[in-house]
């Protein structure tokens, strides 16, 4: 065999040095959940994995996704064990996998609930001037959770220890729910309140 001709003659190398990185992974979905759930959170662990590779390519790399998930037909929470995907010249020091889980739940909605009465704690000091007497509270949660909430459940409190006469402070009262829903549902002032000292 006789070589009569190399084309081309010559060969530009690029040279990088090779660097370790510690990427987040974020998780890749698609499809419909069915009506009236919602996705709350998606917990992967681990969160971040080790990459390394050449330099540009790392540099360039904010982050990893897993392979895709169906959500369609999903009607609970579910943890899998998933691939994080890695496109070549970059790899993965360690395990490819990890586990992903994605917490579903009722459709949360808002809803305003007004003339929420305002009430005073102050241990021995005389209850002074609050205004506004009433407030107005914004509850978010699953639906059928704060659509059952009432007037009635809601308390907001304002608590001060000493007022001197003529000082004011405007305060956020502190609201509170019945336990059942202590968990799920979030309930918050729409506004302050003026107390003023006598």
């Amino acid at each position: 065999i006789e070589v009569l001709n190399i084309s081309p003659a010559s060969l530009r190398l690029r040279l990088e040095r090779t660097l370790s990185h510690e990427a987040p992974i974020r998780p890749r979905t698609e499809g419909s959940l069915p009506d009236g759930l919602e996705i709350y959170e998606v917990v992967i662990n681990p969160n971040r994995i080790q990459i390394e590779g050449p330099e540009r390519e790392i540099r360039r790399t904010e982050y990893l996704s897993t392979e895709t998930i169906d959500l369609s037909g999903r009607a609970s929470t579910f943890t899998l064990l998933v691939d994080v995907e890695v496109a070549s010249p970059l790899r993965v020091v360690g395990s490819v996998q990890v586990n992903m889980t994605v917490r579903l739940g009722e459709v949360r909605v808002r809803k305003v609930v007004s003339a929420v009465p305002v009430l005073f704690e102050g241990g021995a000091m005389a209850k002074p001037p609050v205004s506004p007497k009433k407030i107005t509270v914004e509850l978010w949660g699953p639906r059928s959770l704060v659509e059952e909430i009432k007037l009635s459940d809601i308390g907001a409190t304002i608590t001060i220890e000493q007022l001197s006469r003529g000082d004011r402070a405007v305060l956020e009262p502190r609201i509170t729910l019945p336990d059942k829903y202590r968990d799920t549902v979030t309930a918050r002032p729409v506004s302050a309140a003026l107390v003023r000292g006598r």
